[in-house]
C-alpha cells in the first residue's frame, strides 16, 4: 500500500480560512482583502479580464486598486460574502497579508568573494531591484558607481515617495551593491561579529563591500516606514518589474530582491497558490530572477516530492562558512535567466 502520508493536501475554498476568521471576528471591520477571478468562458481570449469588470462595477463607488490579474480592496463581511456567492465572476478572496522586513545576510556565505576573486563578476551590467522600504539614494556607499536608477525605480507603498526613513531597504540595497570608500582620516574600516556569545572587533583589509557593487539598482519601494506594508504592494511591484521586461527586446531587470514576507499557516494552502505566490512565478517567467528570504518564524521542513521544478531563490537566515544542510539536499543546475533547483526538502520561505 503506498504510502500517502507526506503528500500535500490542498483545502478547496473561496475564501481563505484565515479571512473567515477575521470575519467572524468582527464583521462591521473593513478587511483589506486580494480578490481573485474565473476565466470567462465566453470570451476565452480575454481571460479574467470580463470577470474583474463585472466585479469592479459590482463594487460601484467603492475604492480600490488593480493589478492586471488582481483587485485590492477593504471589505466588510457581508461584502466578502455577498461577492463570494458569485462564482461565476470570484475564484478566490484572499486576506491582503500584512508583510514584515527581513534581515541578514553575508557574502562570504554565498561565495561572492570567490567570484570577484575568480571572475571580476561585480555586477557591471546587472540591474537589480530592492523590493523594501525605500533606498537611501545618497547614501555615500552608493556614491562610486551611483547605483540607484532615478528613472525607473517607483513607490508603491502608502508613503508620499521612495525615500528610506526606515533603514531596512537601504542596508539591503547596500548587501546587494554598496561599496564603502576609504575611511576618512585613514586606517582599516573595523568589523564586530558574536560567535558562542563572545563578540570580536576586528580590522578589515579591504573596504566593506556587497555582492554586486557595480549593478545597477531599482528602489522598489513596498513597506511603510514603519516596515510594514500590504501583500498589494508586492504584487503591483511584481507587475511592473515583469511588464518592463516585457516591454522590451531585452531583459531590463535581471533581478529582485523580496527581504520581506508574513507568517502563514502551510497546513491551510500550499507555497505557490497565493496571489502573491502566482505572481512571482509570472515575474520568473519574464526572465527576471526572483531571490525571497526564508523568513523570520519557520515552521519545520517542507517536502516538496514532486519534482516540479521552480527556478527561485531561497534565501537562508543563518550565517555559516560551510554550506547549509539544506543547500546539501539541492541539487541544481543553470538556466539562462539563474540557477533553477530541484528541492528534496526546504526551510519555508514566507514571502508567500
Amino acid at each position: 500500500m503506498e504510502d500517502s502520508s507526506h503528500q500535500p493536501f490542498f483545502a478547496s475554498f473561496i475564501i481563505s480560512p484565515p479571512l473567515e476568521e477575521e470575519m467572524r471576528r468582527d464583521p462591521e471591520r473593513a478587511i483589506p482583502v486580494i480578490l481573485s477571478f474565473k476565466e470567462s468562458h465566453t470570451e476565452p481570449h480575454r481571460g479574467v479580464v470580463p470577470s474583474k469588470e463585472e466585479v469592479k462595477r459590482l463594487l460601484g463607488e467603492h475604492p480600490f486598486r488593480e493589478s492586471e490579474f488582481y483587485l485590492f480592496a477593504r471589505l466588510k463581511a457581508p461584502e466578502i460574502d455577498s461577492l463570494a456567492k458569485r462564482t461565476d465572476l470570484i475564484y478566490q478572496i484572499w486576506r491582503d497579508e500584512k508583510t514584515y522586513g527581513h534581515l541578514l545576510a553575508s557574502t562570504e556565505t554565498i561565495k561572492a568573494a570567490a567570484c570577484w576573486r575568480t571572475f571580476e563578476a561585480r555586477g557591471k551590467g546587472i540591474t537589480w531591484a530592492v523590493l523594501d522600504t525605500g533606498i537611501r539614494r545618497e547614501h555615500p556607499h552608493f556614491q562610486r558607481y551611483q547605483n540607484v536608477d532615478r528613472d525607473l525605480s517607483k513607490n508603491f507603498s502608502n508613503m508620499p515617495d521612495e525615500d528610506d526613513k526606515n533603514g531596512h531597504g537601504t542596508h539591503v540595497a547596500g548587501i546587494v551593491a554598496g561599496l564603502a570608500g576609504p575611511r576618512e582620516g585613514g586606517g582599516n574600516w573595523r568589523a564586530a561579529r558574536s560567535q558562542q556569545g563572545q563578540t570580536e572587533v576586528y580590522d578589515l583589509t579591504e573596504c566593506p563591500s556587497g555582492v554586486a557593487p557595480m549593478a545597477r539598482l531599482l528602489n522598489i519601494k513596498v513597506l511603510d516606514d514603519d516596515g510594514t506594508g500590504d501583500s498589494s504592494n508586492a504584487i503591483l511591484a511584481l507587475e511592473y518589474l515583469r511588464k518592463l521586461n516585457q516591454s522590451s527586446r531585452d531583459i531590463r531587470v535581471d533581478g529582485v530582491n523580496m527581504s520581506l514576507g508574513y507568517p502563514f499557516d502551510p497546513k491551510i494552502y500550499g507555497c505557490g497558490h497565493s496571489p502573491l505566490c502566482q505572481e512571482v512565478t509570472r515575474a520568473v517567467n519574464s526572465g527576471i530572477v526572483v531571490v525571497v528570504s526564508s523568513g523570520n518564524w519557520g515552521y519545520g521542513t517542507a517536502r516538496l516530492d514532486s519534482g516540479r521544478q521552480v527556478p527561485v531563490s531561497i534565501g537562508l537566515s543563518p550565517i555559516r562558512k560551510t554550506p547549509s544542510p539544506w543547500a546539501r539536499r539541492t541539487r541544481a543546475r543553470r538556466t539562462p535567466t539563474g540557477f533553477r533547483t530541484s528541492h528534496r526538502r526546504a526551510p519555508p520561505a514566507t514571502a508567500a
